[in-house]
């Protein structure tokens, strides 16, 4: 089982998280431009400028 999180080739110099769970559970802060139910989990980190989560 390959248990690598990231991607090899950064992407401006930073690691690309390829792994959703592992991705919510290393941040502190999520920022997002809209609201998705798979981030449900994570609304306490979470900071999207879709108020409604309509979009």
């Amino acid at each position: 089982m390959n248990h690598c999180w990231h991607s090899r080739i950064p992407f401006f110099g930073n690691p690309v998280i390829n792994n959703l769970q592992q991705f919510k559970e290393m941040s502190e802060l999520i920022i997002t431009n809209r609201y998705s139910d798979e981030l449900s989990d994570v609304q306490d980190k979470l900071y999207t400028r879709d108020l409604f989560h309509q979009n």
